[in-house]
């Protein structure tokens, strides 16, 4: 194998693995797709898969692998779309991080929308791909279905996740959350200047952005400041500990989860924003 084509395995093995590894966790199913694909190309053993694994990890770095990845054919570049789309898709959940890394890859290595495999002739791609025994469906990401309700997490250092909650009612919830945020009595903050501001922009649909914080929070040793929330509370006194950001109904004050991808992801994106980009996705 060309030294020039075994880098561009190794290129599209390195961020394939960054997405598969997103929402930290690499499933062995995730894992699988990865070598399935590695295995398909013709004319690689063992001895050579594991070596352009090693480069790619070890070798590279990203924008290395970007532009290594940018490069390739057009027939090339659908067979890494339609990969990359099966990695983040594999273990049957989405989170607002795999979504974006996706689309960053995307856009950065100039990858078509994916589709189902095909066998590319040789000649028209450097990746040959036969056809499986059970045809593939479009691989298609519906960011505006409604979901399991979704609870942004800021913990006071910043690192921000996603959490779907089910629940029966506010008792319910509020345990929930008061354990995901170690609260011993929680406090609703609503209704502040950067809150409304937020609000306004988001166009929530008679509903307003809130914060669930721990109101015992400054109490306790092992929390600090949280600056996001601090900010948004915009009163000049510290919000400690961790956090939890929500939407509320305008007429009786019910809290809720974020119901689609895309408005968790404009609501990360307004917060991040407002608070001068102290957010960042929990590793």
């Amino acid at each position: 194998m060309e030294f020039e084509i075994f880098k561009r395995f190794a290129a599209v093995v390195r961020l394939a693995s960054h997405l598969s590894d997103a929402d930290n966790e690499m499933t062995d199913d995730e894992l699988s797709v990865i070598l399935g694909f590695l295995n398909q190309i013709n004319n690689v053993d063992e001895t050579l898969m594991s070596d352009i694994i090693k480069y790619g990890y070890n070798q590279l770095d990203d924008d290395d692998a970007v532009k290594l990845i940018y490069s390739l054919d057009d027939g090339s570049k659908q067979i890494v779309s339609n990969l990359f789309a099966r990695v983040i898709c594999k273990d049957n959940k989405l989170t607002v991080k795999e979504c974006q890394l996706y689309d960053k890859y995307c856009e950065l290595c100039k990858l078509p929308n994916p589709q189902p495999e095909e066998a590319i002739d040789e000649g028209q791609g450097e990746i040959i791909i036969e056809e499986e025994e059970t045809p593939r469906t479009n691989i298609t990401i519906d960011e505006d279905k409604e979901i399991t309700p979704l609870f942004l997490l800021v913990k006071y250092n910043g690192r921000t996740s996603l959490h779907p909650i089910e629940s029966t009612g506010w008792n319910d919830l509020g345990s929930q959350i008061a354990s995901l945020i170690g609260a011993d009595r929680l406090e609703v903050v609503r209704y502040t200047k950067p809150l409304n501001e937020l609000s306004k922009a988001l166009q929530l649909n008679e509903r307003h952005l809130v914060f669930i914080t721990d109101r015992n929070g400054g109490l306790k040793d092992n929390t600090g400041d949280n600056m996001p929330a601090t900010m948004l509370y915009g009163a000049g006194y510290p919000i400690y500990g961790h956090v939890v950001f929500a939407l509320e109904t305008d007429n009786g004050y019910t809290i809720e989860g974020i119901r689609t991808i895309s408005l968790a992801k404009e609501v990360f994106a307004a917060i991040y924003h407002a608070t001068d980009g102290l957010l960042t996705i929990e590793e």
